[in-house]
């Protein structure tokens, strides 16, 4: 998965729950949400994001 691949998947996991998101490149892409639980991960997403990051961090995305 390229930089952009991981950061889309990682954030649209963040947009179902909720999320808040502060950045206008988030924004446009997922729109502002905040709605509950704004933005917690349980289960199987925390686990999903966790492992999305860890390859954004391996291959040195930064966004």
């Amino acid at each position: 998965m390229s930089c952009y691949d991981l950061w889309y998947a990682r954030n649209a996991i963040y947009a179902r729950n909720g999320y808040c998101f502060k950045t206008a490149r988030a924004r446009a892409e997922f729109g502002h949400g905040c709605f509950p639980p704004y933005g917690e991960l349980r289960g199987w997403e925390r686990r999903r994001v966790n492992e999305l990051q860890m390859w954004e961090a391996q291959k040195g995305c930064s966004f």
